[in-house]
């Protein structure tokens, strides 16, 4: 995928409503200032192609976000729901360290809906095969 202003919109909009865009605006005074914001549609173009998401790494996942995330990504499996908390945040840390990967040949149900979870807590996952890597290259990512 190629860093283009449309593909940078759909990445922003993929973050739609979290607290992590970061961008310019020019105070009334003249002079620039960093501004810190929920990803909306009253960012003008300008902000757009000056700004970039803040996020987490996903290596900075607290205990409560892996329970969080163990309990959607697991919801629909009965034997998984009364896993102690421990095991829920090991678990929970594993898969969401590589959410995309085929772990023990399982996809459960719940993935997508977890893999939005991490999003809206600002956690930096990869996007339309694009690396964490490559979103700081083309400058639409910054993490913590």
């Amino acid at each position: 995928m190629d860093n283009t202003l449309e593909n940078k919109q759909k990445y922003l909009g993929a973050h739609w409503g979290t607290p992590t865009l970061t961008t310019v605006r020019r105070s009334s005074k003249g002079a620039y200032v960093a501004v810190h914001g929920r990803v909306c549609s009253n960012w003008n173009l300008g902000e757009i192609v000056e700004g970039y998401l803040k996020l987490k790494p996903l290596s900075e996942l607290t205990d409560e976000d892996a329970i969080e995330f163990f309990d959607i990504v697991w919801a629909k499996v009965g034997n998984h729901k009364n896993q102690s908390r421990e095991f829920k945040i090991s678990f929970g840390k594993d898969w969401a360290l590589s959410p995309m990967s085929e772990r023990y040949g399982l996809i459960p149900s719940g993935l997508f809906h977890g893999i939005d979870f991490l999003r809206s807590r600002g956690y930096a996952l990869p996007w339309m095969g694009l690396s964490i890597e490559t979103l700081q290259e083309y400058g639409w990512l910054k993490l913590n």
